[in-house]
C-alpha cells in the first residue's frame, strides 16, 4: 500500500506540476514571513514589532481561509479526475473508508514534499525580506543560518490547517464512491455544449468577413466555452488578482515613503520649539555638547506674528482637508468650533512671519539658493502638499502690516520643516525692515549635525521643560509626527516602525493571493485538456499542420490568461490609482499617481508570466502528444 501511495504522489506531481509549484511557493512565503514573528532582529529594530506580529497573525487567518478554498477546489478536481480509479479500488475489495485513508496518506505525503521544498526556498526568501527590513532601519543584516523550531512548527500549522479542513469537507465525496452522485460533473459539459449550439449570431457582415479568417471563430468558440465552464471561478480569480494588486500598491507606497519622504518632511537634524519668544537656547546647546554632538551648522531665531488671521482663515476655507468639516458645521470656522474639534485646530491663532535674513540662513543650512525681496514684497513659503489647493486669493493677496502693504513676489514650496516650527503649513517671509512692525511669537532652534544625533538626546531636551502649550503642527493628513522637539533619528525609528507594520503584512497577503489565483487559473485550464485535444485532433485531420496547431494553442491560452488579468487590473488598478492619489496628496510626495501601480504590475506580471509559461508548456506538450498518438492509432 505504501508503494501505491508513493506511486500516486509521484504521478500527481508529474500530472499537476503547476499546483505543486504553487503550493511550494505558498509554503516558502508562509515560512519566510512568519519567521519575522520569531525574529529577535525585528523585535530589536522595530518598536511596533508586537503590532506587526498581530497583523501578520491576522494575515495568517486570511490566508488560511483563502488557501482552504484553493485546496478544496483542487481536491474536488482530483476527485472527479480519479473517481473511476477510486471505484476500481472498491471493485478490488477496498472499503470507502480505506480509500479515503489512502487519499489522506497521499495528501500528507504531498504536503511533506511541497513543505520541505518550500522551507528551503523560504529560507532564501527570508534572508531577502530581512535584508529589506534592516535596510529600512539603516542596520546591517548578517545571514542567519539557524532555524527557530517554534517558527517551523507554527508555519507548518498555518500551511497544513487548510489541508485538514479540505479533507474534512471532501470526506463526504469518498463516502459516495460508486454512486451516481460521484459523477455529477458530466452534465455541466453537456449543458455548456447545448448553450454553445444554440448561440445566435450578433455581429455584422463586415465583421464576419474578418471573424472567420485565421481560425478566429475557433478561438472564439473555445475561449467562450472555457469561460462558461469556469464563470464562477473567474469571479474569484478576478477578486484575488484585484486584491493582490491593491494591497501591493499600498505596500509599495509606504516603502517608498520611508525611502524619501522623511528627508522631505524633516530636513533638519534637530528642531526645538519654545513658546517663550525671548528665550535663548543655551541649555539645549549644553545638552548637545555634553552628548558630544558634532554640529555642522545651527541657527536660533524668532517667529513673529501680527494681529491678523487672514492667511490662516483663508487656508481653513480653501484646503480640502477642512472641506468635510466645513460642510458639517457651516462655511465659517470660529475659535469656539476649533476649541471643540482638536483635529482641525492645527494652525496658530495668528498669522506667522519670518525675517528674510533668518529665512536665508535656514536655506543655506539646506544648501538652497538665497532669496531676495524688495521693501514692499513678501514670499509665501508653504508645504508642497498644500500648494495645489491654494486659490489666487491666497497666493496673490496683498498683506497689510500696521498700514504697510506688501505684495507677493513668489510662492515657494521648498522642503523647509513646516510641521509647526517654521510655521504650520505656511509662513510669510518679509524684509528685515518690516520686523519692527511685528510682535515676537515663539522661538526655534535648528541644527544640522555631522552624522546622526543619538536618540537619547531627545529625552534630555524634553527634560528641560521647553514649553509647548501653543504649539501647532499643520494639516498633516496621513502619517502624523508632531512634536516641539524633532530629532530626525528618533522620527525615522518611530515612523519606520509604524509604517513597517503595514508594509510586510500587506506584501505577505498580496503574494499569497496572487499564487492562489494563478494556480486555480492554470489548473482550470489544464482540466479541459481532454475536451480541447478532441477539437485540435479534428483540425489536425482536416489538414492543419502541427506548428500551426501549436500557435493556435498558444493564442488560446494567452486569451484565457489575459482576459481575467485585464478585468482584474482594470478594477484593482482603478482602486489603486484612487488610493495612490489620496496617499500622495496627504503626504505631499513628489511622485506620479501611477508609480506604485506600475511597480506592482511589474512584479505581478512577472509571476503571472511564469505561471502562463509553465501552463503553456504542459498544455502544448499534452496536446501535441495526444494528437500524434491519435494519428498513429488512426
Amino acid at each position: 500500500m505504501d508503494s501505491l501511495v508513493l506511486k500516486n504522489v509521484l504521478g500527481f506531481v508529474k500530472s499537476e506540476p503547476v499546483y505543486f509549484f504553487a503550493m511550494t511557493v505558498i509554503a516558502s512565503v508562509i515560512f519566510a514571513f512568519n519567521s519575522m514573528v520569531f525574529s529577535n532582529d525585528v523585535e530589536k529594530l522595530c518598536s511596533q514589532s508586537l503590532t506587526m506580529d498581530i497583523l501578520l497573525l491576522f494575515s495568517d487567518g486570511v490566508i488560511i481561509i483563502a488557501n482552504s478554498w484553493l485546496i478544496h477546489y483542487i481536491m474536488e478536481y482530483i476527485f472527479k479526475k480519479r473517481s473511476k480509479e477510486f471505484t476500481l479500488y472498491m471493485v478490488f475489495g477496498k472499503k470507502r473508508k480505506e480509500i479515503f485513508w489512502l487519499y489522506i496518506k497521499e495528501t500528507f505525503l504531498q504536503v511533506l514534499v511541497s513543505w520541505t521544498a518550500g522551507v528551503m526556498a523560504g529560507f532564501i526568501l527570508w534572508q531577502f525580506i530581512m535584508d529589506i527590513f534592516c535596510h529600512l532601519f539603516c542596520a546591517n543584516y548578517r545571514i542567519f543560518t539557524g532555524f527557530s523550531p517554534f517558527c517551523i512548527v507554527f508555519a507548518f500549522i498555518i500551511y497544513i490547517v487548510p489541508y485538514i479542513i479540505s479533507l474534512a469537507c471532501t470526506r463526504k465525496k469518498f463516502m459516495q464512491i460508486g454512486t451516481e452522485k460521484s459523477f455529477t460533473g458530466k452534465n455541466k459539459i453537456k449543458k455548456t455544449k447545448k448553450v454553445a449550439k444554440n448561440k445566435k449570431a450578433f455581429i455584422t457582415e463586415r465583421f464576419n468577413s474578418w471573424f472567420y479568417k485565421n481560425n478566429r471563430l475557433f478561438l472564439y468558440r473555445i475561449v467562450v466555452t472555457e469561460f462558461k465552464n469556469m464563470k464562477k471561478i473567474v469571479f474569484i480569480i478576478v477578486l484575488l488578482l484585484s486584491s493582490s494588486l491593491l494591497v501591493s500598491t499600498i505596500a509599495m507606497f509606504y516603502m517608498d515613503y520611508l525611502e524619501q519622504q522623511i528627508d522631505i518632511e524633516f530636513p533638519y537634524s534637530l528642531m526645538v520649539y519654545h513658546d517663550n519668544p525671548e528665550i535663548y537656547f543655551d541649555r539645549e546647546k549644553k545638552v548637545l555638547n555634553k552628548k558630544k554632538v558634532k554640529i555642522k551648522s545651527e541657527h536660533e531665531y524668532v517667529i513673529y506674528k501680527s494681529n491678523a488671521k487672514d492667511m490662516r482663515n483663508l487656508l481653513y476655507k480653501n484646503l480640502d482637508y477642512f472641506e468635510e468639516f466645513i460642510k458639517e458645521n457651516g462655511s465659517v470656522i470660529t475659535e469656539e468650533i476649533l476649541e471643540n474639534n482638536q483635529d482641525y485646530d492645527v494652525y496658530y491663532k495668528y498669522d506667522t512671519y519670518m525675517a528674510l535674513s533668518d529665512y536665508n540662513k535656514l536655506r543655506k543650512m539646506l544648501f538652497l539658493p538665497e532669496k531676495t525681496l524688495g521693501n514692499s514684497q513678501y514670499i509665501l513659503q508653504v508645504k508642497h502638499r498644500i500648494f495645489n489647493g491654494l486659490s489666487p486669493d491666497i497666493t496673490k493677496r496683498t498683506v497689510k502690516i500696521n498700514g504697510k502693504k506688501l505684495k507677493p513676489k513668489e510662492t515657494c514650496t521648498d522642503n523647509f520643516g513646516q510641521n509647526g516650527h517654521n510655521g504650520a503649513d505656511y509662513i510669510i517671509v518679509v524684509p528685515d525692515n518690516i520686523i519692527p512692525l511685528l510682535k515676537p511669537y515663539f522661538t526655534v532652534y535648528a541644527v544640522q549635525a555631522y552624522g546622526k544625533i543619538p536618540v537619547k538626546v531627545s529625552n534630555a531636551l524634553w527634560n528641560l521643560d521647553i514649553g509647548n502649550e501653543n504649539f501647532r503642527y499643520g494639516s498633516n493628513h496621513s502619517i502624523l509626527f508632531e512634536s516641539p522637539v524633532l530629532l530626525k533619528p528618533q522620527i525615522e525609528k518611530i515612523l519606520k516602525s509604524t509604517v513597517s507594520v503595514i508594509i510586510f503584512p500587506f506584501a505577505y497577503v498580496s503574494i499569497i493571493f496572487l499564487c492562489i489565483a494563478l494556480s486555480v487559473m492554470s489548473i482550470q485550464v489544464l482540466s479541459s485538456l481532454n475536451l480541447c485535444t478532441a477539437r485540435y485532433q479534428v483540425l489536425y485531420k482536416l489538414g492543419m499542420k502541427q506548428h500551426e496547431t501549436g500557435r493556435l494553442v498558444h493564442k488560446q491560452l494567452a486569451l484565457i490568461f489575459i482576459i481575467p488579468a485585464v478585468i482584474a487590473f482594470a478594477l484593482g488598478g482603478g482602486f489603486s490609482l484612487y488610493i495612490n492619489q489620496k496617499l500622495i496628496y496627504n503626504t505631499g510626495m513628489y511622485v506620479s499617481n501611477a508609480k506604485y501601480l506600475l511597480l506592482s504590475l511589474f512584479w505581478i506580471l512577472f509571476i503571472y508570466l511564469m505561471f502562463y509559461i509553465l501552463t503553456d508548456i504542459i498544455f502544448s506538450r499534452s496536446i501535441r502528444k495526444n494528437i500524434l498518438m491519435g494519428d498513429n492509432y488512426g
